[in-house]
């Protein structure tokens, strides 16, 4: 038998910050933003765009007078896509001034950052899928902009299921919490909606081989295949699929964007579960200005839709700062929760207990090798999750 997806550790009971915030640096000095990110390794993929698009947003809020008078400033600290290194560099941003720390968009990689910060007050903010990226798994003074495996999951699980197929094989990455929890939210979603699940299997994204995996589901034969991976892992996993087989496949938000198609070639009847569309089909106003400042601010368009979280934070910073006058960490967070904000077309509208918003998300297609939007599925009821 296939060994199941590990469930996630019970978080620990959120505690106060032990430490006393930085003091309240005087209007008009820069506020500093620290990003301990990954600026190399496999999560920069990810974390580059994501920081392009914050400075973005940090742009347009300079030219309209910065964050409580206050121009914004980031300092950039690498944490190798290696979660040993996350709270050390999190450590350089905050000796060199930040009030506020965005980590690396995955919960296994920004971890560290955000306890660093959480220990001596500030404020955290990022994007990440695994279930204890919020309130439930770094405290009270972090937050979360994406929505989650919850949403990424139940997104891809009714999707499939409005398209009819009933009978599905999950092949879950066992690297990072966050595939893991893409799959566990699918598995939970898909059958509340009447799928059944015909079998289950894990790889790790560094395996040279996923022969015996795709023997295992062909031999099911279901009607659509959940590949919950990230780069390059997954990439390779779904082209050694479309080797023998031509089953739909539906994925995840590291999956967004043109730039790893190269190496699957002209692939198609990929869905991938993400929070917007770049392929100039986006219906929302905002989100398609942003995408057109975006290019004009980097030079070329932005990679995938998951780089506008970028943007979504600084305005949330902007906002929230601005509500509760300072930068200090609890009185942020205070006014994140007590407010709601909108920003690219979403509500954000935190609880106390829950630093992150589901919601169901945009469901885009690859057909020979092109990008498309494809729709946003209804979801009755996500499934029970941490908050």
């Amino acid at each position: 038998e296939p060994a199941p997806a590990e469930e996630p550790a019970p978080a620990e009971p959120a505690e106060e910050p032990a430490a006393e915030p930085p003091a309240e640096a005087a209007s008009g000095e820069p506020l500093i933003i620290g990003r301990p990110i990954g600026l190399s390794g496999f999560v920069n993929f990810y974390d580059g765009p994501i920081a392009i698009a914050s400075e973005v947003a940090a742009e347009q809020i300079n030219a309209a007078g910065g964050i409580l008078g206050r121009q914004v400033e980031f300092v950039d600290f690498d944490n190798g896509s290696d979660p040993a290194q996350a709270g050390a560099a999190a450590q350089e941003a905050i000796e060199a001034g930040a009030e506020i720390i965005i980590p690396s968009c995955d919960f296994d990689i920004g971890q560290g950052a955000a306890r660093a910060a959480h220990d001596v007050g500030i404020l955290t903010i990022h994007c990440a899928g695994g279930e204890l990226s919020g309130f439930e798994g770094l405290g009270p003074l972090h937050f979360n902009v994406y929505p989650g495996g919850t949403s990424e999951g139940s997104s891809g699980a009714y999707h499939a299921l409005e398209r009819g197929w009933t009978t599905a094989y999950l092949l879950t990455d066992i690297s990072l919490e966050y595939s893991k929890d893409h799959c566990r939210f699918f598995k939970a979603a898909y059958e509340a909606g009447g799928g059944t699940i015909l079998g289950e299997d894990t790889f790790q994204n560094d395996d040279p081989s996923f022969a015996n995996q795709i023997a295992s589901m062909e031999a099911a034969d279901p009607d659509v295949v959940a590949v919950c991976s990230f780069l390059p892992g997954g990439a390779a996993m779904m082209n050694q699929i479309r080797n023998v087989s031509d089953v739909p496949i539906e994925t995840g938000i590291a999956f967004d964007g043109e730039f790893w198609l190269e190496s699957v070639g002209d692939i198609s009847d990929v869905f991938i579960a993400t929070v917007g569309s770049i392929a100039g089909d986006e219906t929302d106003p905002d989100r398609a200005a942003y995408y057109e400042a975006y290019e004009a601010y980097a030079g070329e368009p932005a990679p995938h839709a998951l780089s506008m979280e970028g943007y979504q934070i600084m305005e949330l910073l902007k906002a929230g700062i601005e509500a509760a006058g300072t930068t200090d960490g609890l009185a942020v967070a205070a006014a994140l929760e007590e407010g709601d904000f909108t920003t690219l077309g979403e509500t954000f509208d935190f609880a106390a207990d829950c630093h992150r918003v589901s919601r169901p998300l945009t469901i885009v297609q690859i057909q020979d090798g092109v990008l498309s939007r494809d729709s946003v599925p209804t979801i009755p009821e996500f499934p029970p999750s941490a908050c």
